[in-house]
């Protein structure tokens, strides 16, 4: 938005921009040719306009000219994609902005950590979603309608795991996946729900909404990750709905500050970490869970 309210005129140009199918021609095309080649992305004028579907070299010219610096680089080899030209055209050939139909359920290998009701996968409004039967939703992701079409949803799951998880940190720290805007968080109680606190946030610019509890909000940070390496866990390998079966408790310690203490248990130790209102840590303890049966000399 402007100043007066109204839409900011660079927003509405950028879409403009490529709004053409000549122009998206003309992307994928230099798309193609640096993953062909990455050693020599560039395509001469020529060489490009053979390669779309243009017969008009005045036409071609003329779309051309209109990528030429945001989305498209002249240089001295010839025309290739600029970092954002390739932004531009990885969310084309992901079917990021393509309708389809949803998807699902299907059934998952899992069950709730809230009722342990059968956990399914579905497709919906361009999103994947696991749930299970009783309404407990356990995770969501964004996911390209090309890629959730592929394949089995449970493979859809496994192929953005670490995408979620990317995604998770970043927000955490306050930054918007969708337009980089900045994201507030806040604290949501529900003593009678699946999940008794939940973190909450919103981007001030784009408006979308994000949540997490505090068991995944705090499952990355590098407190748990070490605790679980040191015992042969790898918390990469651990998806959202099993992450409840290394946690032994959650509770409030705090109301003013706010504070949340959420424990993990192996076999031989605890790890109590403590977050604050923004899902910030604030403290790690760990302590063995060894018992020295060993008696005075």
């Amino acid at each position: 938005m402007d100043g007066s309210g109204g839409l900011d005129e660079r927003y509405v140009s950028a879409f403009d921009v490529v709004r053409s199918p000549a122009r998206v021609d003309i992307l994928l095309a230099l798309a193609e040719q640096a993953s062909a080649d990455p050693d020599a992305p560039a395509l001469t004028f020529s060489t490009l306009h053979d390669r779309v579907d243009i017969d008009d070299s005045g036409q071609f010219n003329y779309h051309l000219d209109k990528l030429r610096g945001h989305l498209v680089r002249s240089t001295e080899d010839g025309y290739r994609l600029s970092p954002r030209g390739h932004e531009v055209a990885g969310a084309i050939l992901s079917g990021a902005f393509a309708e389809g139909e949803d998807r699902g359920p299907e059934p998952l290998d899992g069950d709730c950590p809230h009722c342990g009701a059968p956990l399914e996968a579905a497709y919906e409004h361009g999103q994947i979603v696991v749930s299970c039967g009783d309404g407990h939703e356990i995770f969501t992701s964004s996911v390209p309608h090309d890629l959730a079409t592929e394949e089995s949803l449970a493979d859809v799951l496994e192929s953005v795991r670490a995408r979620a998880r990317y995604k998770l940190q970043i927000v955490l720290e306050g930054t918007c996946t969708y337009c980089y805007g900045d994201v507030e968080w806040s604290v949501d109680r529900d003593a009678d729900g699946p999940a008794p606190v939940l973190y909450t946030g919103r981007c001030t610019r784009c408006g979308v909404g994000y949540s997490t509890p505090p068991t995944y909000a705090v499952f990355f940070h590098p407190a748990v990750v070490s605790f679980f390496w040191e015992r042969g866990v790898d918390v990469r390998e651990v998806v959202a709905w099993e992450i409840d079966d290394w946690t032994g408790e959650q509770r409030i310690v705090s109301e003013s500050p706010f504070r949340v203490a959420v424990t993990f248990e192996t076999e031989d130790a605890r790890l109590t970490v403590t977050l604050d209102e923004t899902a910030t840590v604030v403290d790690a303890v760990e302590e063995s869970l060894v018992v020295d049966e060993a008696g005075p000399e």
